[in-house]
């Protein structure tokens, strides 16, 4: 598989996969890892797919968390994680690693925001409680069958 074969891959499983497993890296220096809601997933959040069409050329990810959630602490202590799409059935995924940072600014906050996360953050978009996490990839990583092929990103 070529590098743009396995963008186009890791695209096509960032606006399907019903979740993306996310992994920081823990106090003890080994990864934690965790099941996220696929914000660009287009079918089970179809609002938001017009936020993300120009994040395609960096594979931008964001996720959406509480900030009381363990990650966040993590993410602030060391920065680097991944973010893992996979297809079971079709044995393909794409494994995106690079930087997390927790984002703070208000811009991206209101354009990530959706009607049924209120059951969780009460007081809106901006409750203190909820927090927006970013992976800034570098590096790609896409496996279909028996063929693996990374394809450097970004810096």
């Amino acid at each position: 598989m070529n590098s743009h074969s396995a963008i186009g891959l890791c695209l096509e499983l960032m606006r399907t996969v019903a979740s993306v497993s996310l992994s920081t890296v823990g106090e003890d220096g080994f990864p934690r890892t965790r099941a996220m809601l696929n914000l660009r997933n287009a079918q089970k959040l179809p609002a938001l797919v017009p936020l993300f069409v120009p994040l395609d050329k960096t594979l931008t990810v964001y996720f959406r968390t509480n900030t009381g959630s363990r990650k966040i602490e993590q993410i602030r202590k060391n920065p680097k994680g991944c973010a893992y799409y996979c297809d079971n059935g079709g044995f393909r995924a794409a494994l995106l690693t690079g930087n997390l940072e927790v984002v703070e600014d208000a811009d991206v906050k209101d354009a990530l925001r959706e009607m049924e996360w209120s059951q969780y953050y009460p007081e809106g978009v901006y409750s203190p409680q909820s927090s927006i996490i970013k992976l800034t990839p570098t590096m790609l990583t896409a496996y279909t069958s028996l063929s693996i092929t990374d394809v450097p990103l970004g810096e």
